[in-house]
């Protein structure tokens, strides 16, 4: 018995007559305490004939709960896991009808672009088909392929839309700072498009096509604000720092959008170089 004891760690050292499963390591072997309080391994003593009748039959019970209450708790688990793919599934089919109870003049670029968004939701660009995509909205392949090259062109196609009504929305800001706000939290609404561009432009035109509006905002809010473009000195300065902007965006858009909106507007403007700060808090266009 004090052999057994002592095999026994002492965190389970329990009062007397409990039984339980042994932790992680072991969760299919029980432990029995009886004698005064001595903690003995279950399968040694029923070897070994030792186990008082009372206790067996104690064993016994407490077993059959620990199993009951085990079973309950994976039912639960399965039940709630049930629940939620049917709700992700009818908010899928919500989204779909909605793609194709889409009015008749709609343009069939946009409901081909939200049947895909509609798929992305669910699959990796990679593996979503053209015939999934024109089933979800409900046109032909034919007038997909009329429209379209492929799915990423698709894709690139209504990322330049996106991005444009990005910058319609950093247009609306009344500060450096309110503006970038709105355009993060514009892109977060449409993660799902921005992720898969980002993510299969290979090519970096993609990139290239941001910088050129955010560097074309940037001076055209110069001229509203001075009457004339920058020179060509804070030119240089406006492009490298728009290039950081874009660098900054794309790895947070692919690292999962984990910093808030304010919190990576904040960031842009902390990074801003000297002489563009010293400009923007010049034309009260800075906080």
């Amino acid at each position: 018995m004090d052999q057994m004891k002592a095999e026994c760690p002492k965190s389970e050292r329990f009062e007397r007559s409990e039984i339980k499963c042994k932790s992680e390591k072991n969760p299919g072997k029980l432990t029995v305490i009886y004698d005064e309080g001595k903690i003995c391994d279950y399968d040694q003593i029923k070897t070994n004939n030792r186990l008082p009748s009372k206790e067996k039959v104690k064993f016994k019970e407490e077993s059959k709960q620990s199993i009951s209450e085990l079973e309950r708790q994976k039912a639960q688990t399965k039940e709630r896991d049930l629940e939620k793919q049917k709700t992700q599934v009818k908010k899928i089919k919500q989204e779909k009808k909605k793609v194709l109870t889409n009015e008749k003049g709609s343009d069939v670029k946009y409901r081909l672009a939200s049947a895909m968004g509609v798929c992305m939701k669910t699959a990796p660009v990679e593996s979503i088909t053209v015939r999934e995509i024109t089933d979800c909205c409900g046109v032909s392949r034919q007038t997909f392929y009329r429209n379209f090259l492929d799915k990423y062109d698709l894709i690139n196609w209504y990322f330049d839309k996106l991005l444009a009504k990005s910058f319609d929305q950093m247009g609306k800001g009344r500060t450096i700072t309110e503006s970038l706000i709105l355009k993060f939290d514009y892109i977060r609404e449409e993660r799902h498009f921005f992720t898969a561009a980002f993510r299969n432009d290979d090519q970096n035109n993609l990139r290239e096509h941001d910088f050129d509006m955010i560097f074309a905002f940037y001076r055209n809010l110069i001229k509203e604000k001075t009457g004339a473009f920058p020179t060509r000195e804070m030119d240089e300065i406006l492009e490298m720092y728009c290039w950081a902007q874009i660098y900054r965006t794309v790895k947070w858009v692919l690292g999962g959008m984990k910093m808030s909106s304010k919190e990576l507007a904040q960031m842009m403007v902390n990074a801003m170089p000297q002489p563009i700060e010293k400009l923007f808090r010049e034309l009260n266009i800075l906080e």
